[in-house]
């Protein structure tokens, strides 16, 4: 099981989404924090070391994972490919 954190950025992102979006991720976020292979239901990124995305609706939540710790970095509305290269710190 994981402990959530937002980071800043994420912290303004998810204040800005619409309320209905905002449980969506919550539960999707509880969800994937529970489950034992959560790594069946993300994507690595590309090019990083341990940044995955995942999927609720047309929203990406990107977040790291580090032993029992897992950080939101950004919560954005899917609209291209250059999504992801302008959000991968």
């Amino acid at each position: 099981m994981f402990s959530v954190f937002f980071s800043s950025h994420a912290d303004r992102a998810f204040d800005k989404t619409p309320q209905d979006m905002k449980q969506r991720i919550i539960e999707a976020l509880e969800s994937l924090a529970r489950d034992t292979f959560w790594y069946r239901r993300v994507k690595k990124l590309q090019g990083t070391e341990n940044q995955y995305r995942l999927r609720v609706g047309r929203r990406r939540v990107l977040f790291t994972v580090d032993k029992n710790k897992m950080e939101v970095l950004d919560i954005f509305l899917k609209k291209g490919g250059e999504d992801y290269r302008r959000r991968v710190a």
